[in-house]
């Protein structure tokens, strides 16, 4: 499991950096914080809703920042959902014969209810300002501060 949402992440990253290269989105930022921690790194994903003509739009999420310039943007007027993967170190090494030294092990700990069965949406501005979105995530059935 922990090998395939690792993929996930670097393939949905991989994606992302192929999206559309117009200048037709725009920018949106923001923080992601899971039980008030800033989440160390992930993926944010931002997929139009049903009926809504648009690319979907994503970005890295890194030290609890991310920041969807205009050419990787959603589009201004369009309501998207917003998936959230987060990573966390484990602290075990993973060897390879690339890396005998090791790699940090690395686990998703995001809950479905904020990326496979999310309900968060956003819906895009064309006002610049408005643009920024935050997502204070919380261990489901918890309150986020």
């Amino acid at each position: 499991m922990l090998v395939f949402r690792s993929l996930f992440i670097c393939v949905a990253a991989a994606l992302i950096a192929g999206c559309s290269d117009t200048v037709d989105g725009m920018r949106v930022w923001g923080t992601v914080t899971y039980d008030s921690r800033p989440v160390p790194e992930g993926v944010i994903l931002l997929t139009p809703e049903v009926g809504q003509s648009a690319p979907t739009a994503g970005g890295l999420i890194t030290y609890g920042r991310y920041d969807l310039p205009p050419t990787k943007g959603p589009r201004a007027g369009v309501t998207y959902r917003v998936s959230i993967e987060g990573l966390e170190k484990t602290g075990r090494k993973i060897r390879s014969p690339q890396h005998p030294e090791g790699n940090d092990e690395k686990k998703q700990f995001i809950p479905p209810e904020y990326n496979t069965r999310s309900k968060l949406q956003i819906t895009v501005s064309a006002n610049p300002a408005e643009n920024q979105h935050n997502f204070p995530l919380a261990t489901p059935g918890a309150i986020a501060e």
